[in-house]
């Protein structure tokens, strides 16, 4: 997917509209942010990561796409600012402080690691976001969260945490899938 600057300021006032009208309880329009772009068409998954002065205040995403990227986008905005269990629902008082976020994922990578130095061999911080999946649980992380958890280690038993396996769950038994993301935010474009 080539998303150049005017799709990704095409996303980001998608998501900008979707966030205020779900917090404003405004209905959006049945020709609410048409598109005739083939690349916003195209099923892609995202997370739109809502942020003030720089810290989180909510994030939502979708892993399998499922929907057009530019649905994805604006259902996300809306599900952040609303539905992330972790934080209290956005008011319209917030609203002109949101810094919203957009990560596209990738095609996916399955992995087979036999042990914990294959895994961290193959894991590049800061480009992999990785998934995991054993016994009916699943959780992501984002390349962007190497910012916090830059080790490897510590990335993982983090992950295996978000899952609610054990820290040292054997490896052999995980589902392991790599992506990387195209992110780009209303205060900056940038790759990673």
């Amino acid at each position: 997917m080539v998303l150049t600057d005017n799709r990704k300021n095409t996303l980001l006032q998608a998501a900008r509209l979707s966030m205020e009208n779900a917090v404003k309880r405004t209905p959006n329009s049945p020709d609410f942010f048409q598109t005739s772009d083939t690349e916003l068409l195209r099923k892609a998954a995202s997370f739109v990561t809502l942020k003030i002065n720089g810290n989180l205040r909510g994030c939502i995403g979708s892993v399998i796409p499922t929907k057009t990227l530019i649905e994805d986008v604006r259902d996300n905005a809306a599900a952040g600012a609303l539905r992330d269990p972790r934080f209290s629902p956005v008011t319209e008082q917030e609203l002109s402080l949101i810094d919203l976020h957009i990560s596209v994922l990738s095609d996916f990578t399955d992995i087979n690691p036999q042990n914990e130095y294959e895994l961290f061999r193959i894991l590049i911080p800061e480009v992999h976001g990785l998934i995991l999946n054993a016994e009916n649980k699943r959780a992501t992380f984002l390349p962007s969260v190497w910012e916090m958890l830059p080790d490897k280690k510590e990335f993982m038993m983090h992950l295996l945490n978000k899952a609610g396996l054990r820290p040292d769950y054997d490896i052999r038994k995980l589902e392991l899938i790599t992506y990387k993301t195209e992110n780009f935010s209303e205060n900056k474009i940038y790759n990673g």
